[in-house]
């Protein structure tokens, strides 16, 4: 072997090395199990599929060097808009976006659905679907499965056997649910506000995705490229919510 050779061969090889930033995409096939049965180790942007359909998921296992995941996940849903226009070359919306109800006003879009760490306030698992799924429907897939606390609004109220399904040690902090029969009393109301403390949370996240990425909107077609979108979005929210952490790091040489 030349030295040219063997120098093409080294500069080869030393690309073909797998990169352990903890935010880096790790392309490897998607597993056939769904997201929370499959836990990588640290430092792994994790790509899952899972099983439900017209959705697409993904879930950030963050380096234990720079966060680590404590105990608490707050759950929480976003609805991205799509153009309602029909004018367009095929004379109809986006097949793969659906509409909603939310209040008294209608949304038409897909739904971002996120698991956040209670304490450090980083995203480890993101959910795409189109805005009419429920948030209760992706609560198994925002757990990564040692959670202690869950925390969430009255949408995924009744859910603690879903969530001891996938977290055992889990305890149920989502938001109290009354209705025109059995209204809410002023315990359960002061409860409510107690949790609302840290479930509030999770609204920062979604103000950088909107507001400092500009996510406020689709910009293509389908719900796929859009997923992709939204996961590129979330991995540079994890960077700016750690920016001054990161800024204070040595230099690495």
């Amino acid at each position: 072997m030349t030295l040219r050779s063997k120098a093409v061969s080294d500069v080869r090889q030393q690309f073909q090395k797998k990169p352990t930033h903890p935010l880096i995409l790790k392309h490897d096939p998607p597993p056939r199990h769904p997201v929370h049965d499959v836990i990588p180790g640290p430092g792994v942007f994790n790509s899952q599929r899972p099983s439900h359909a017209g959705s697409l998921a993904r879930q950030y296992v963050l380096s234990q060097d720079l966060t680590p995941i404590l105990g608490g996940t707050i759950v929480d849903a976003t609805i991205i808009a799509a153009p309602p226009s029909t004018k367009n070359r095929e004379r109809q919306r986006d097949t793969e976006m659906c509409q909603t109800k939310k209040g008294n006003q209608w949304h038409f879009g897909m739904k971002a659905h996120i698991g956040v760490d209670s304490r450090s306030r980083l995203i480890h698992s993101v959910f795409a679907t189109p805005a009419n799924t429920h948030d209760s429907q992706v609560l198994p897939y925002l757990l990564h499965g040692r959670e202690t606390r869950v925390w969430g609004d009255s949408a995924y109220a009744g859910q603690t056997e879903v969530m001891r399904q996938h977290a055992p040690c889990v305890q149920d902090f989502t938001h109290h649910k009354g209705n025109a029969h059995h209204p809410l009393t002023e315990p359960d109301r002061e409860c409510n506000r107690t949790k609302s403390r840290v479930r509030a949370r999770v609204e920062h996240l979604f103000r950088v995705i909107k507001r400092q990425f500009g996510f406020v909107k689709v910009r293509y077609r389908g719900l796929k490229k859009n997923a992709h979108r939204l996961f590129v979005t979330c991995a540079l929210t994890n960077l700016y919510m750690v920016r001054r952490r990161l800024l204070r790091m040595p230099p690495a040489y």
